[in-house]
C-alpha cells in the first residue's frame, strides 16, 4: 500500500474521471441516470475509505486520497412544485392521501417525520385575532427497512425535534383530514393507511407518481416537497436561522438554545407564507370558532396565542 502515493492516486482518478464520461457517452452505463462524474465520486470515496482504515491500522502513515472535492458530486438543481402542481398532484392522489401532498410542502416535513406524526403531535393554535392555524410536533420519525416497522421517539439531531406551524390556509384542509383519515385516539397516526399502520414510501411512492404525471412533472421526488416548503418559506421572507429551524437542519446548533423562545418566530413564518398565495380548496368545511374549547376533534386547542 506504501505504493499508492498522491501522484498514483491523482493518475488513477484522471483516468477512470476519462472512462466514466467514455462509457456515459457511449450508452454504456447500466443506470442510465448515472453520470460519469457521480460513478468516478463513488469509486473515489471507496478507495478513500479503505486508504482511511489502512492508516488507522498502522500500514501506511497517510492517506493518498488528498484530491479536493473528487468525493463531491454538485446535486442537480431541483425546480420546486408550484402552486399550480401542488393543487393538480393532491387532486390525483387517493382521497387519503391528498391533504398529505399540501402538509408536506408548506411543512417541509421529511416523509419519515410526516409518517410518524400522531394526532398528540398536533396542536390546534388560536392567536387572540382569532386566527387558527395548526402546529406540529416534531419529535419522532417512522419508517420500514426489510419489512420491519421502526420508530425513534427521538430524530437523529436535536435539530430534527421542533415545532413547525401550518399557514392558516390549510386549516380547513387538515382539520377535514383528521376528521375522516385519522383514528380518534391520541396514538393515531395522522397519515396513517386504512388499517392505521404508518404510511410506507414505496405505496406512497406509487400513487405519488402517477400523480405527478398528471400534473406535467415527471421529474418530481416526493422528497422534492420537502425542497418546495424551503422555496416558500424563504420567499416568505425566513431568515437563515428560521429556514434552519423550521426545516429541521443541524448546523448552527447554538441557535436552538433559543428554540423554545422562537416558536412565536415560527408562527409569525407561518403567517407569512399564508399570505403568499390564495386559499388551498379544503375537502369539508370546519367551525373555526374554537377559543375557549379544550379540544375540536379529538385536537387539543390553545386559546390566546400572540400572533
Amino acid at each position: 500500500m506504501n505504493d499508492v502515493t498522491p501522484l498514483v492516486v491523482k493518475q488513477w482518478w484522471a483516468n477512470i474521471s476519462d472512462m466514466f464520461a467514455s462509457r456515459v457517452e457511449a450508452g454504456e452505463m447500466p443506470n442510465k441516470r448515472s453520470t460519469g462524474k457521480t460513478r468516478a465520486s463513488q469509486a473515489y470515496r471507496l478507495l478513500h475509505t479503505i486508504m482511511a482504515e489502512a492508516v488507522r491500522d498502522e500500514v501506511i502513515r497517510h492517506n493518498p486520497c488528498i484530491i479536493k472535492g473528487a468525493a463531491r458530486v454538485k446535486a442537480a438543481e431541483r425546480k420546486p412544485a408550484s402552486f399550480e402542481e401542488l393543487d393538480v398532484i393532491a387532486a390525483n392522489m387517493p382521497e387519503r392521501y391528498r391533504a398529505l401532498i399540501h402538509v408536506a410542502a408548506w411543512s417541509g416535513l421529511r416523509f419519515s417525520e410526516l409518517a410518524g406524526l400522531r394526532r398528540a403531535d398536533v396542536v390546534l393554535v388560536v392567536d387572540k385575532a382569532g386566527a387558527v392555524c395548526y402546529r406540529l410536533n416534531v419529535d419522532k420519525q417512522a419508517y420500514r427497512l426489510g419489512g420491519k416497522l421502526y420508530e425513534e421517539a427521538f430524530l437523529k439531531t436535536d435539530a430534527g425535534r421542533r415545532v413547525v406551524y401550518l399557514p392558516a390556509r390549510l386549516t380547513d384542509l387538515f382539520t377535514a383530514h383528521m376528521e375522516r383519515f385519522s383514528g380518534a385516539d391520541n396514538n393515531a397516526y395522522v397519515f396513517g393507511t386504512r388499517n392505521g399502520t404508518p404510511m410506507t414510501n414505496s405505496a406512497v411512492g406509487k400513487m405519488f407518481r402517477r400523480a405527478r404525471a398528471a400534473a406535467g412533472r415527471p421529474d418530481l421526488r416526493f422528497h422534492d416537497l420537502r425542497h418546495t416548503g424551503a422555496t416558500i418559506a424563504a420567499k416568505a421572507g425566513a431568515t437563515t436561522k428560521e429556514l434552519m429551524r423550521r426545516m429541521g437542519h443541524s448546523s448552527m446548533r447554538a441557535a436552538l438554545i433559543y428554540q423554545h423562545a422562537a416558536e412565536d418566530d415560527d408562527r409569525q413564518l407561518a403567517a407569512r407564507m399564508n399570505a403568499m398565495v390564495g386559499n388551498v380548496a379544503a375537502i369539508a368545511a370546519v367551525d373555526t370558532d374554537h377559543a375557549g374549547a379544550p379540544a375540536v376533534n379529538g385536537v387539543r386547542v390553545e386559546a390566546g396565542a400572540e400572533a
